[in-house]
């Protein structure tokens, strides 16, 4: 057994300070995609939680690398804690256990709480469609480059590449977000040119 814990203590102490190295860096971060009946987890360090579900979800919402690799390195210094203290086999192997699964739910519920304290204040750019904004840098006609606009969407000013299909955008023109284009482009068309659909088509109704 102390063979074991030496080892997961050496193994997760190595990983865990290989984490904080890359997270210095700059390009650290761990993700871990869990999919139950009962929970759909996306555990990504750098941007991103999704959770739902009910039942026994909660356990993998606390399920991350960073959670995991904390945990074997604890679970192996309490278990050659616990070995040289005096204590019995089993009960070396039953504080180690107890020791790695309360390291395990602490560090997991943190960074999930973490996670969504993040995704609650980021405005997700779905939510960006039908709502109008201005071009902050010229946008050319039929979708030939991007450009740039900010939109107001859930009481925040955000900025994003945009292209449009119809005629060039120069800046300060009024705009209505269409459709999403990629995770950081929208699709625009001038706001002007939208209200003149909309009288045209009840003309039609009419």
């Amino acid at each position: 057994m102390e063979t074991l814990f030496t080892y997961c203590a050496i193994i997760g102490g190595i990983l865990f300070v290989g984490q904080l190295v890359l997270v210095f860096i700059g390009i650290g971060g761990d993700h871990c995609d869990i999919d139950t009946p009962d929970a759909d987890v996306d555990f990504d360090g750098s941007e991103h939680l999704d959770i739902s579900g009910e039942g026994d979800g909660w356990f993998v919402g606390i399920l991350s690398l960073r959670s995991i690799v904390a945990a074997m390195t604890v679970f192996g210094l309490a278990g050659k804690g616990a070995l040289l203290k005096g204590f019995s086999e089993q009960q070396t192997i039953l504080i180690a256990f107890v020791a790695g699964a309360a390291v395990l739910y602490l560090v997991g519920w943190v960074f999930k709480e973490l996670y969504k304290i993040r995704s609650d204040g980021t405005v997700k750019i779905q939510s960006t469609i039908g709502c109008r904004g201005k071009v902050y840098l010229t946008i050319p006609a039929g979708k030939k480059s991007a450009g740039k606009v900010t939109i107001s969407v859930a009481e925040r000013t955000m900025e994003y590449l945009a292209m449009t299909n119809g005629e060039e955008l120069t800046k300060g023109m009024p705009v209505v977000v269409v459709s999403v284009l990629a995770p950081d482009m929208v699709e625009v068309e001038g706001a002007n040119n939208q209200t003149e659909r909309f009288i045209s088509s009840s003309s039609i109704e009419q």
